[in-house]
């Protein structure tokens, strides 16, 4: 089967879906927008000002769509699942679809038909920026969780909603902890319909190209415990949303956010160094589908620079 590329061209009022060929990966920074060198301080000052105001306006959604909870109580109540999962995901990919509007993003989806519709599904993730989730809340295709640090939740309004789209809490501060967890939550996935998304590098990358770290092993315990296939995913692009000088660069136009889903990779009855491989090669792929999709927003460092190796280290190009 070919692969299916979906655009979704996004403005501040129209959500537009237009199935299309995908651009070619250096075709985000060809904009003709201005040089960063040349960018106005006041343009980039007024940038940094529109992110405070926005992240108030994203809570400020939040706290307005409480006005559900009734019903999505009720519906808990009354055992009606599927109806309470399904406004909640509305709701959600709503939000996550008005943040990418905000920013006016193109959208690219490239590999949607490797998507399973069924079944438990635990997806494999690069990890660039906070607005990772909402993009995959909005365009993955499936209704799905998330494994979250514990900071998270000390936000009431948000921890209401992580937990309504069955988001799963991980304390990073402890190994064994973290790793009963996992066992738990593959039990409960195996049992279920569900779909959760984990980051493996453990925590956003920090390298200004987005380069993708090492992942952690332990990450596997979640599908492997109980044969859960893993979808490896790959995005680039949400680096730039809160980078206010590729922002103030991009006013006109260019700003390009994709997402690459690869073919599932089956799990279950592996031994430590089959394990150990298998996230090696899981890793290469997700790296290497990410090589394909890169980006490069005006205002910022080329993404051409900087390379990665399976083993998670960096390649010694100059930048």
């Amino acid at each position: 089967m070919s692969n299916r590329n979906l655009n979704y061209h996004l403005g501040p009022a129209v959500l537009e879906s237009d199935p299309g060929p995908s651009q070619s990966p250096d075709s985000g920074g060809d904009s003709g927008q201005p040089p960063a060198h040349s960018l106005h301080p006041g343009a980039v000052l007024w940038q940094q000002v529109r992110l405070g105001l926005f992240a108030a306006y994203d809570v400020a959604y939040m706290i307005y769509h409480l006005k559900s909870a009734p019903l999505i109580w009720w519906y808990g109540w009354r055992k009606r699942e599927a109806e309470m999962n399904d406004l909640v995901y509305r709701k959600a990919r709503i939000w996550g679809q008005m943040i990418m509007a905000h920013f006016g993003c193109e959208v690219e989806v490239i590999g949607a038909e490797h998507l399973p519709q069924g079944g438990p599904l635990v997806v494999w993730c690069n990890h660039q920026s906070y607005y990772d989730i909402p993009l995959l809340v909005a365009f993955l295709g499936r209704p799905a969780g998330f494994v979250i640090k514990r900071e998270l939740i000390r936000v009431p309004i948000l921890a209401y909603w992580m937990k309504r789209i069955h988001c799963r809490v991980l304390d990073r501060e402890d190994p064994r902890s973290a790793s009963h967890s996992f066992g738990r939550w593959s039990k409960e996935l195996a049992a279920g319909d569900r779909c959760l998304v984990i980051f493996p590098e453990g925590t956003r990358t920090r390298h200004p190209h987005g380069i993708i770290g090492p992942f952690r092993r332990g990450s596997l315990r979640l599908a492997e415990s109980q044969g859960i296939p893993i979808l490896p995913v790959s995005i680039d692009g949400t680096r730039y949303l809160a980078n206010p000088r590729a922002l103030a660069a991009t006013r006109g136009g260019g700003r390009v956010v994709r997402i690459k889903i690869g073919p599932p990779r089956r799990t279950g009855g592996m031994s430590a160094p089959e394990a150990k491989r298998f996230v090696g090669s899981l890793r290469a792929a997700i790296v290497a589908n990410w090589e394909s999709i890169r980006v490069t927003w005006p205002g910022s460092a080329p993404a051409g620079n900087g390379g990665d190796r399976a083993d998670g280290s960096i390649s010694g190009r100059a930048s």
